[in-house]
């Protein structure tokens, strides 16, 4: 994945820009690092996705005061972004900076990774529970006013040690860096936060903490960009696994209720069932006090694959963070259904709509952009699927999307940077860790312990529920919560402690 890269200031675009996360792309070169630890050329794997997360969370394109990151940057330097935050960015983003933060124990991907989760906790849940979908990049019509600083209001908000220390911290001048030309009466002076390229660690002073705390205080008070309040089944599967996953790495109770309440809210709000009695997501929803046409919006059954790919992926996650059989039968009636609707059982791959008299053209995805296709998302999920399952139903229709696909991803692998990381799984040295029994509390010991390593390419299943016969087979031993580490239908001796799980994980 070469075809752009940007070795000077990380991600793809060059020096002039503009510049996407692309977090697709991120996340497929740390498996590659992996399958290739030991190769010459390793180091520069990482060393890249290193660089391009440092600048990221340095540049503009990351809200330095509430957390979370902008769309993309108009430059090459990450620091002048088009300021609308997408729920789908933070989602992806933060799964990525939690992969980094157990991979390297770098404590400042844990401080992006936490501002994130609470930026999005804060100021994109619904009181319901649902995530929102966007924030507008304009405040009383101007790009960016709401986070953008000029020199006279800090003198105003700081005194003269706090302004010396916010001034070389945040890259500040008098003549500012941003000006908006798309604007013929733009704002002018304004500057856009950025740090250092440089992501080592700095304790805050004294002065330069209180000068942070001042202009959160002040940028509360200004008039905040619009939020777009539609909640989309699709960008909440997305959302919804991220932020288990950041409850339970970062250990905190609060995004795992986050997550949850999310959850909650979809399976009661959005999950309808159709003419024939089945369950299917809703594609939106919007709070019926806030529009006046939203109950007919609410009770439309989607008729987009993402809705149900995504929402079978938060399910799906949601499984192995927490291995509640209910997580993983509405993921098997999702993964079901997503493909009776929207599978092409001659060809392969998922249309990315349903068949209907006024589609003229059933449309495949062939780029993993802001958000990866449908087929890609499938194909990582019936083989995930499969690996729990042990149903070759799901694995056909994994490898069934993988060969459509594959001219594509022999001309332009990058384009399908997702499905790549689908790819690596399904070619890759599989295990199966079961929990047998035990209570729950001995359970979350044994999650908490997996889910805080990094193994991309592990599956996390319980011997109860919709699995396959082999693992329904597996007792406990002796009362015992059990742990088999299986390949296949061979598992090592099972153990039933900690300390004898972490000795055959460390293993060779």
């Amino acid at each position: 994945m070469k075809v752009g890269d940007d070795k000077e200031r990380g991600g793809w675009g060059g020096a002039k820009g503009p510049k996407f996360p692309q977090p697709s792309h991120l996340s497929y070169l740390l498996r590659a690092w992996q399958r290739n630890e030991k190769s010459a050329e390793n180091d520069d794997i990482l060393k890249f996705v290193k660089l391009t997360a440092n600048r990221m969370a340095n540049g503009g394109i990351h809200d330095h005061l509430g957390g979370g990151f902008h769309r993309y940057t108009v430059d090459g330097e990450w620091l002048v972004p088009h300021f609308e935050k997408m729920l789908y960015d933070q989602a992806q983003l933060l799964d990525f900076y939690l992969d980094l933060y157990i991979i390297t124990k770098n404590e400042k991907y844990k401080v992006i990774a936490n501002s994130t989760a609470n930026y999005v906790m804060t100021e994109m849940q619904s009181e319901q529970g649902g995530y929102y979908s966007a924030q507008d990049a304009q405040s009383e019509g101007k790009e960016g006013k709401y986070w953008c600083w000029t020199m006279n209001e800090l003198r105003d908000l700081l005194d003269a040690d706090e302004l010396a220390e916010a001034v070389k911290y945040f890259h500040l001048t008098e003549k500012g860096n941003f000006y908006d030309h798309s604007d013929p009466q733009a704002l002018k002076l304004q500057n856009i936060l950025s740090l250092s390229p440089d992501l080592g660690q700095q304790k805050l002073s004294e002065n330069l903490a209180s000068a942070i705390t001042k202009m959160k205080v002040a940028r509360a008070k200004r008039i905040p960009p619009a939020t777009d309040k539609k909640i989309l089944a699709s960008w909440n599967g997305m959302m919804i696994g991220s932020m288990a996953r950041a409850g339970i790495v970062l250990d905190s109770p609060k995004y795992k209720a986050s997550a949850a309440a999310a959850m909650n809210f979809i399976k009661s709000s959005m999950w309808k069932k159709n003419e024939s009695g089945e369950f299917r997501p809703a594609h939106s929803y919007y709070d019926r006090t806030e529009l006046e046409h939203a109950a007919e919006e609410t009770e439309v059954i989607s008729a987009q694959a993402q809705s149900y790919v995504l929402m079978l992926q938060a399910c799906r996650r949601l499984y192995e963070m927490t291995l509640d059989p209910e997580m993983l039968s509405m993921a098997i009636q999702l993964a079901e259904t997503s493909r009776k609707l929207f599978y092409d059982e001659k060809r392969g791959g998922f249309y990315e709509s349903v068949m209907k008299d006024d589609i003229l053209l059933r449309l495949k995805g062939d780029y993993d952009g802001a958000i990866p296709t449908s087929s890609s998302v499938g194909m990582v999920e019936f083989l995930r699927l499969y690996d729990i399952t042990q149903r070759q139903d799901f694995l056909a229709v994994a490898e069934g999307t993988m060969k459509a696909h594959g001219k594509e991803l022999s001309l332009h692998p990058s384009s399908l940077s997702y499905m790549l990381s689908g790819i690596d799984h399904y070619y890759a040295d599989k295990q199966r860790v079961v929990i047998a029994g035990g209570n729950a509390e001995e359970r979350n010991t044994y999650l908490q312990y997996f889910n805080t390593q990094w193994h991309p390419n592990l599956t996390l299943m319980s011997n109860a529920g919709d699995v396959d016969k082999f693992t329904k087979n597996l007792p406990q031993v002796d009362g015992e919560t059990t742990i088999y580490l299986c390949e296949g239908v061979t598992c090592k001796p099972p153990v039933t402690s900690l300390e004898d799980l972490k000795k055959i994980m460390e293993s060779p």
